[in-house]
C-alpha cells in the first residue's frame, strides 16, 4: 500500500453510507487498504478481520460492491464498484478517482504548508484545528474497524450468537414482537445450550428453525438433549 485514500465526502455522498454500519466498515477497509492500482489483495476472512466485522457481513458487503448499483454516483459498469481479480478484488473507478485525489491532496497540502509558515509560534509538524486535511494515509491501521460506531442493540446481541442466520426482518420483527420473552442474556444462554443439542448438530444444523420460528415459538424454553462424546479405556 502507498500513497493517500480519501474518506470524505465522496463515502457519505455515496449510496453505500445508506447501507448498514457493517457494510460500511467494509468499504472503508477496503479503499484504505487497496494499493497504487487499486487491487485489494487477501482473501474474505482477511477482510473480516480488518473490517472487524463477521465473515458474513463481509460476504453481502461483496455481493453489493460487485452488483449494479442504479443510485452510484459513477454509473460507469452499471454502477459496480468492484471485481473479482485472483487474490482479490479491484476497486473499478480507482483510476477515474485516483488522478482527482492526487491533485486535490497536492493543493491541500500546499495550503496547509503556507499556512503553517504564516504561524507565529507553532511547532514544527503542529497543524491548526481549522485546516486538518480530510485525507487518511492508506498506510494508517484500520484494525477496529466501526467497532465503536454505534453500540449493539439486544435483538443485534441475539442475531450475532444465533447460528442460523436467515430472514433478518422477520427475526427483527418478531423479536420485537415477543414481549414476554426473558432477559436477553438467559436467551443467549438457551441459544449457546441448545447449539450443542443432538437435533440442532444434525446433518450440520439443517434442522436448526429459522430465528424468527424460534423467537414466536419461545423455544428458549425447550429441554435440550446435550451431545456427549464417551470415550472408554482400551482394555
Amino acid at each position: 500500500m502507498s500513497g493517500f485514500t480519501k474518506l470524505v465526502p465522496e463515502i457519505v455522498q455515496s449510496s453505500i453510507w445508506n447501507e448498514s454500519a457493517e457494510v460500511r466498515c467494509v468499504w472503508i477497509a477496503m479503499i484504505a487498504t487497496k494499493d497504487k492500482d487499486g487491487n485489494i489483495r487477501g482473501n474474505r476472512l482477511a477482510l473480516a478481520r480488518l473490517a472487524n466485522v463477521p465473515v458474513e457481513s463481509v460476504d453481502v458487503a461483496l455481493r453489493k460492491f460487485q452488483a449494479p448499483d442504479p443510485d452510484s454516483n459513477n454509473q460507469d459498469n452499471e454502477g459496480r464498484r468492484i471485481e473479482a481479480i485472483p487474490g482479490g478484488w479491484h476497486i473499478i473507478s480507482h483510476s477515474v478517482y485516483r488522478a482527482k485525489d492526487y491533485r486535490e491532496h497536492e493543493a491541500e497540502r500546499k495550503k496547509l504548508y503556507r499556512e503553517k509558515k504564516q504561524m507565529s509560534g507553532t511547532s514544527p509538524g503542529q497543524v491548526p484545528d481549522s485546516s486538518v486535511s480530510v485525507s487518511v494515509s492508506a498506510s494508517e491501521s484500520v484494525e477496529g474497524g466501526c467497532k465503536g460506531e454505534t453500540k449493539p442493540t439486544t435483538f443485534d446481541i441475539f442475531w450475532k450468537a444465533y447460528p442460523k442466520k436467515v430472514a433478518k426482518k422477520a427475526a427483527l420483527k418478531a423479536w420485537e414482537k415477543a414481549k414476554d420473552k426473558p432477559s436477553t442474556d438467559v436467551i443467549i444462554a438457551a441459544v449457546k445450550k441448545q447449539e450443542q443439542s443432538l437435533h440442532w448438530k444434525k446433518d450440520g444444523g439443517q434442522f436448526i428453525p429459522y430465528p424468527a420460528t424460534w423467537l414466536n415459538e419461545g423455544r428458549w424454553d425447550d429441554e435440550t438433549i446435550i451431545t456427549k462424546i464417551q470415550t472408554e479405556s482400551a482394555i
